[in-house]
């Protein structure tokens, strides 16, 4: 069965990512692990791996361009032909003959995504909303739960106004980026409450935000060691220690293998006792 690869999100303030570089060439067979390309943004390079055993196919943003989080961006298929493409084409005419009352039903504002919590995560379960349509809400409000495969997660709506739409019921499934409500700055008069089936191709038109943070975020890994010899740090990071005349390798070895706390001046094991010579008493004493 194909598999999407999608932009992932790198930090909860990513709205896109810059491919640096593709590591596998279309037609060229993956394991899951293997490292498909690099993404950068503001803060960081990252090699992103892939999710699937297959065939890299439909390679549809080249390096040098700048994709937002959670569009598709290859196919890992089951063979090394080319998998025919499923992703409308986005310069075709649209349908005139669509019923375009549902479009105006939905209130202007900002779009609320379905955020990504994992590097390996390409879509959520909403579980619950917890503000119903034309409620007011604040940027730390908390909005929905979103469950992955991992945990389950409270997200805030971060942003201040009304909550004018909800695109997604409890229940549903929806992949990453994609708006799954809306937020308006004042109260709306109608509020949508609606399915994704019935939202489908009915969003907004408003500039989508970067995923909203969430109530917990995962304890931060200990750095490991690079075993390929290069570094993975950001374009400043680089410049800074080029200025500098540093090796970011030797000195990341020295950091992570030093000591993270100074010795102590006792011993751990017990010392020996040292037997004394009597002491003689002065004599007519």
């Amino acid at each position: 069965m194909p598999h999407d690869v999608i932009m992932p999100a790198l930090g909860m303030a990513q709205d896109s990512g810059l491919i640096v570089a593709w590591h596998k060439e279309p037609g060229e067979a993956v394991a899951t692990g293997d490292v498909l390309f690099e993404v950068e943004t503001d803060k960081a390079t990252m090699e992103v791996e892939a999710q699937a055993d297959g065939f890299l196919n439909r390679v549809r943003a080249q390096a040098g361009e700048e994709v937002p989080v959670g569009k598709v961006i290859a196919v890992i298929g089951d063979s090394a032909e080319e998998v025919t493409d499923t992703t409308p084409d986005e310069t075709a005419p649209e349908d005139t003959s669509e019923d375009t009352s549902a479009t105006a039903a939905i209130p202007d504002g900002t779009s609320v995504i379905m955020p990504a919590l994992g590097m390996a995560q390409d879509s959520g379960l909403i579980v619950s909303w917890h503000k119903e349509p034309g409620a007011a809400v604040t940027a730390t409000d908390i909005l929905f739960e979103v469950e992955t495969d991992k945990t389950t997660v409270e997200v805030e709506a971060g942003h201040d106004g009304y909550l004018a739409a909800i695109l997604a019921e409890a229940g549903e499934e929806a992949p990453v980026g994609e708006t799954i409500a809306v937020i308006s700055a004042g109260k709306p008069a109608a509020p949508v409450r609606i399915g994704r089936a019935e939202a489908a191709g009915k969003a907004p038109s408003a500039e989508p935000r970067p995923p909203a943070p969430v109530a917990e975020r995962p304890a931060p890994r200990p750095p490991a060691v690079p075993t390929g010899g290069r570094i993975l740090a950001s374009p400043k990071a680089r410049r800074l220690a080029l200025e500098q005349g540093l090796d970011l390798n030797r000195s990341l070895k020295r950091a992570i293998h030093s000591p993270t706390t100074p010795p102590t001046s006792k011993c751990c094991a017990p010392c020996p006792m040292k037997r004394r010579p009597p002491r003689r008493r002065p004599r007519g004493t």
